[in-house]
């Protein structure tokens, strides 16, 4: 059989655990989203920069191939951590940088999904390979560049710029860790303070119940005591306990005093009788 302090034991562990398993849940999800919202808003950004600084140029110069261009958005890559890569309207890749390095993509040419989405939607923010034109997975941002001549806006291309995705995994990862261990540090400093609990209110059971058992082989001088203090359910079920042992105690004592007044009553014509006889 199962004591009270097992089962009020198991009963708290167990709901700590499934508290922090929704709790630690709710925490992942939230945090990766807000890991990917502030990294999309972040490239946006950087991208809305670089999309207002080429759109100008094209204004200006009709050409993004010069030294203060690359400068500027080599900056930003550079900065942000980021690759950049400015394509004209059809997908051509016209430049492409980390900021420390600028490559060449000959005769390679964005996917035209995301094109589409950029030009015609206004922007792009997901992951993607660029139909392979990065090895891995990276978190893209991309946003239309458009310039305006004789009052009329007119689309030159679009800019992406991309981060490495394990970056978001490894910035989850981390803060995934320090969440993970701080709850099982709760978590135990929790077990231990709910046996401490179930202790102290499963003693004064334990007590009546040895109390009680004792007043069954005749002991009617156990009382409870130390709980006279607590003011909740168990010192009212202590005093109830001692009320109950003193009414006990009294009935015994009527008991055994009624006892010895017949025996002495019986005891007196008892003797005459045998005296007679």
């Amino acid at each position: 059989m199962k004591s009270l302090y097992k089962r009020q034991l198991t009963m708290m562990v167990g709901i700590m655990i499934l508290s922090f398993t929704l709790l630690s849940a709710a925490f992942m999800l939230l945090s990766y989203r807000y890991l990917i919202s502030e990294k999309r808003d972040s490239l946006e950004r950087n991208a809305g920069y670089i999309a207002g600084f080429t759109a100008v140029y094209y204004q200006e110069f009709r050409d993004i191939q010069d030294e203060l261009y690359s400068s500027y958005v080599a900056n930003i890559a550079l900065i942000s951590d980021s690759f950049v890569i400015v394509a004209d309207r059809d997908g051509n890749i016209q430049y492409a940088t980390d900021g420390s390095n600028i490559y060449t993509y000959r005769n390679a040419a964005l996917p035209q999904s995301i094109v589409s989405q950029v030009i015609d939607g206004g922007g792009y923010a997901g992951l993607t390979t660029l139909g392979g034109i990065y090895p891995g997975q990276r978190y893209t941002a991309g946003l239309p560049v458009n310039a305006t001549f004789l009052g009329k806006t007119v689309n030159e291309g679009l800019v992406l710029v991309s981060v490495d995705a394990s970056n978001l995994a490894e910035m989850w990862s981390a803060t995934a860790t320090i969440f993970f261990f701080s709850a099982v540090v709760v978590l135990l400093i929790s077990v231990v303070a709910s046996t401490l609990t179930s202790a102290y209110q499963a003693r004064p059971l334990n007590e009546m119940a040895e109390a009680a058992r004792k007043f069954g082989q005749g002991d009617f001088d156990v009382r409870v005591t130390g709980y006279e203090g607590r003011c909740d359910e168990i010192s009212t079920l202590a005093e109830a306990f001692n009320s109950m042992a003193d009414s006990l105690a009294k009935v015994e004592s009527q008991r055994s005093e009624f006892i010895a007044n017949v025996s002495h009553e019986l005891k007196t014509p008892m003797t005459t009788i045998s005296g007679f006889a």
